[in-house]
């Protein structure tokens, strides 16, 4: 259970990029050995699903309190799905198929911490066609696979697949089962969108895609309309709040604006150092 078994190489993916989305970023095409702790995603979409779900998760975190419970996997469920379809679009220029029903959230541990993956029924990439591909030369007679506004249309319909079509719905589903914000899980969503950006931002071996990092980040949070979330209002762009220094913490940070309810988690828990409750 502790260790994934070997995955043979996907079609459309380079050895490099699929170590990078298995090894780092928790993708995976094999089935865990703890069925207890897995679940399709399926299942999450019904309301009782998700209920039984989220209760048969007591035993890791160790509490009966749902809606701690699924704040804490909505923490784990948002990178595992947004940080490989996010990293994938920006720095592979390929799409991953994270539709709902083709994607299975599989239980693994790396000692005693639980660090699930998702498995993906279709792990061939998605083409994406942002821009031109790199070092070919285009006449005028290729100019038109390229156009701004049909790039932009595929971002625009990619992007609509991960949020609006995956996140909202099992967000939606989570909150009611457990009686929690979807306020909560958005943000807690947000954050790892700003992880994303920010460390491949930082990190001076992806300067060769520092334009379209800087334009997918700022796309995401300051530009792409609440449709694309299946929201009233962009979550990324709610949540984007300047960074600022506070107590417990000497790197300036975003202060959340919900509490993830990490407090829960033990008596010596305490809040984080962007809980708001420590301003309150």
């Amino acid at each position: 259970m502790n260790d994934q078994h070997y995955q043979s190489l996907p079609a459309g993916w380079t050895a490099e990029q699929w170590k990078v989305l298995t090894e780092q970023l928790r993708l995976t095409t094999t089935p865990s050995d703890d069925p207890q702790h897995s679940v399709s995603i399926a299942q999450l979409l019904d309301e009782e699903g998700a209920l039984r779900y989220v209760q048969q998760l007591g035993d890791i975190y160790e509490s009966e309190d749902l809606p701690f419970i699924t704040s804490m996997l909505a923490k784990r469920y948002s990178y595992m799905i947004v940080a490989p379809a996010l990293y994938a679009m920006t720095v592979f220029g390929k799409g991953i198929d994270v539709t709902p029903e083709h994607c299975t959230l599989e239980s693994h541990f790396k000692g005693d911490i639980w660090l699930p993956h998702v498995r993906l029924d279709k792990p061939e990439p998605m083409a994406l066609h942002l821009e031109p591909e790199a070092g070919k030369v285009l006449s005028e007679q290729d100019c038109g696979c390229v156009d701004a506004d049909a790039a932009q249309r595929q971002r625009e319909q990619y992007l609509a697949t991960i949020f609006a079509g995956h996140l909202q719905p099992v967000w939606n589903s989570l909150a009611r089962a457990a009686g929690v914000s979807r306020a909560i899980l958005w943000e807690n969503a947000a954050i790892y969108v700003y992880y994303v950006y920010e460390t491949l931002l930082a990190d001076p071996s992806h300067d060769a895609y520092r334009e379209r990092i800087e334009a997918d980040f700022a796309y995401l949070t300051e530009e792409a309309p609440a449709s694309l979330f299946g929201e009233k209002w962009n979550p990324l762009a709610r949540f984007n709040t300047p960074k600022r220094l506070s107590a417990g913490s000497d790197q300036p940070k975003r202060i959340r604006k919900t509490c993830c309810l990490y407090y829960l988690s033990g008596e010596d828990a305490g809040y984080c150092s962007v809980c708001p409750k420590r301003e309150a």
